[in-house]
């Protein structure tokens, strides 16, 4: 979007005015909206210097500081973007979903541990303050994190416990699939074969040809010494992953990426428990 762009030169327009016609405390409002339609116009640059000088005049705004952690994200500077959270989390401690955003970054950053210790402090402000619609659902994405992030910190049975209060909360953002298949990994960490066997069936009820399912049914019959069915399930995994269609044009899509790569990491835990670093699966990975 050019500088003359419409959106742009209304904002202008409102500030301009503002010297004469408004009060001090209306223009950090006007360089907030300024630095918004900067940021959406891919200036962001120039989203960063309006946000500076909205916080110049009203630095106790944690929205603004959450905005410049945005836009600093953006562009990659995550120590200065987490800085930015940790100003708004200080000025708005009980708000969860800063947590929820603090814990991204750190996750972004390598620091799993202090992401799992955001996400806690998030689901402990949400319980303080009770749970409306809008409060189940950010419990959902709390609990569902605090599960990825307890399981990718070595914690299976605490990554058990915060799913089992992710699946209670009735939600249609729930992802029936991809909750199941956590649930399943997770068993066979703890030992608990039964359970991931049912979330294994699961599995193939809601989504049989998903490469994903495969991977996880091949652990269980490995753990079930079903060499037949191992053998079968590992082989279905690895060639629906190298599959056009789930590799080059699926991985370019951001909705789609981040099951690829859950697919691709299980089926690598697959190899890694039947110890079937096959010439198929070294196709995979060259």
């Amino acid at each position: 979007m050019p500088s003359g762009c419409p959106a742009l030169r209304t904002v202008d327009c409102k500030i301009l005015r503002w010297e004469t016609e408004n009060p001090p405390a209306i223009l950090a409002d006007l360089l907030a909206e300024l630095s918004l339609a900067q940021y959406q116009a891919g200036n962001y640059e120039q989203a960063l210097q309006a946000v500076d000088k909205a916080l110049a005049v009203d630095e106790d705004r944690s929205v603004l500081h959450v905005h410049k952690a945005v836009i600093l994200q953006r562009n990659g500077q995550l120590n200065p973007a987490l800085e930015s959270l940790r100003n708004a989390v200080r000025l708005s401690p009980r708000d969860p979903e800063l947590r929820l955003h603090m814990a991204d970054l750190l996750s972004q950053r390598g620091d799993l541990p202090s992401a799992l210790e955001q996400i806690e402090k998030g689901l402990a402000v949400l319980t303080d303050a009770g749970a409306g619609e809008d409060d189940s659902r950010l419990g959902l994405r709390l609990n569902l994190e605090a599960a990825v992030l307890s399981k990718a910190t070595l914690r299976s049975r605490k990554a058990l416990d915060y799913l089992r209060l992710a699946m209670s909360i009735d939600d249609p953002a729930y992802d029936e699939f991809s909750n199941a298949a956590l649930r399943a990994e997770l068993c066979l960490e703890t030992g608990d074969l039964e359970v991931a066997a049912q979330a294994a069936s699961a599995l193939d009820q809601l989504a049989k040809d998903h490469p994903r399912a495969h991977a996880i049914a091949a652990r269980v019959a490995h753990r079930q010494r079903d060499e037949e069915k191992r053998n079968h399930h590992y082989r279905e995994a690895i060639r629906r992953l190298n599959r056009t269609d789930n590799t080059l044009d699926v991985i370019a899509l951001p909705s789609k990426k981040e099951d690829y790569i859950a697919s691709f990491l299980t089926t690598a835990q697959a190899a890694l428990d039947c110890c079937m670093w096959t010439k198929p699966w070294l196709s995979l990975i060259s």
